[in-house]
C-alpha cells in the first residue's frame, strides 16, 4: 500500500518521490501533442522560405540577363558605328613599332592614300549599272568589274560592297610594324637568295591576332597609288581582316588575279590581291 501511495491513478510516479521521471514524462506528453501543429508549422516555414529564395533568384537571373542584353546591345552600336566615324590618318591611337620618323610619315601618307582609294572605289560601287550613265560608261565599268571579280553576280557584288564599305577610315585603327616580315632559318646559300629576293618584292603581311600589317621592305620602294603601290598594299591587308572582309591568297599577283577572275571569279571575290588592284 505504501507502494501505491506513491503513484498517480495512471500508474506514473508521484513527483515527490522521482521528479526527474516525471518531468521526462511531462516532456514526452507536451511533445507527443504540440508534434503535428509543430509539424504543420516546419512545412509552412519551408515552403515560405523557399519560395523566397525561388523569387530572389529568378529576379538576380533577369537582372543578368538584362545587363547581359544591354552590353550586346552596347557592344554592337559601338562596333556599328565604329565603321562610320571620322578618324584621321595620322591618328595619335595609331600604334607603330620598329618605325623610324621617316617611315611613320611615309605610312601616313600610304593610309591616306589607301582612304582616298578606298572612296573612289565605293562612289563606283554605288553608281555601279547606274541608269543615269551613258551606255559606254556602263560598259566600262563592267569590264572593269570583270577584269578583277569575273561575271557580275548580285550575291557577290554585295560582298564586295560590304567588304569596301567596312574599309572607310579603318587604317588608322591598325597597327604597323616596321620590322622585316621574313628571316631565313637555313643555311642553304641559295634558298637563301631565293627567300631574300622575294622578301624584297613583298610589300606587306598581315598579323590577325595583334591587327597589325607588317610593312616589308618592298613596300618601301613602291609608288605612293597606283598597281603594287603602298596605298594598294594597305587596302589589301584590310581585307585580310576578318572583321572587313576575311580574304585569303589565291592571286599573289596582278596577272594571277584576273586569271582567277576569268576561271573562278568565286574565289576572286575572296582574294586580298584582286582587291588591292
Amino acid at each position: 500500500m505504501a507502494r501505491s501511495s506513491k503513484l498517480y491513478s495512471d500508474g506514473w510516479p508521484h513527483p515527490r518521490f522521482n521528479s526527474g521521471i516525471n518531468m521526462q514524462h511531462s516532456s514526452i506528453v507536451s511533445n507527443h501533442h504540440s508534434s503535428p501543429h509543430s509539424s504543420f508549422e516546419l512545412t509552412v516555414y519551408i515552403m515560405k522560405t523557399t519560395t523566397i529564395t525561388l523569387l530572389l533568384t529568378f529576379f538576380i537571373f533577369q537582372a543578368s540577363a538584362l545587363d547581359t542584353f544591354s552590353q550586346s546591345t552596347n557592344k554592337k552600336a559601338a562596333t556599328s558605328s565604329k565603321h562610320a566615324a571620322t578618324i584621321p590618318v595620322d591618328s595619335k591611337s595609331t600604334r607603330y613599332s620598329g618605325c623610324n620618323e621617316g617611315q611613320v610619315k611615309q605610312i601616313i601618307l600610304a593610309a591616306r592614300a589607301s582612304n582616298n582609294m578606298i572612296n573612289e572605289v565605293n562612289n563606283f560601287i554605288e553608281g555601279f549599272g547606274s541608269k543615269e550613265k551613258k551606255e559606254k560608261e556602263e560598259k566600262e565599268e563592267k569590264l572593269l568589274y570583270k577584269k578583277y571579280f569575273g561575271i557580275y553576280a548580285e550575291d557577290y557584288f554585295n560582298h564586295i560592297k560590304l567588304r569596301f564599305g567596312n574599309m572607310v577610315n579603318q587604317a588608322p585603327l591598325f597597327a604597323y610594324d616596321c620590322q622585316p616580315c621574313f628571316k631565313p632559318r637555313v643555311n642553304s646559300g641559295a634558298f637563301k637568295k631565293l627567300l631574300a629576293g622575294r622578301e624584297k618584292k613583298r610589300l606587306s603581311m598581315y598579323i590577325e591576332v595583334s591587327r597589325t600589317i607588317r610593312l616589308c621592305p618592298g613596300f618601301w620602294e613602291a609608288s605612293v597609288r597606283g598597281i603594287n603601290s603602298q596605298g594598294g598594299a594597305i587596302i589589301r591587308e584590310l581585307s585580310r581582316a576578318r572583321d572587313i572582309g576575311g580574304t585569303n591568297d589565291y592571286g599573289l599577283t596582278q596577272t594571277r588575279a584576273r586569271e582567277l577572275a576569268k576561271k573562278d571569279f568565286a574565289n576572286a571575290v575572296m582574294s586580298a590581291d584582286n582587291h588591292m588592284y
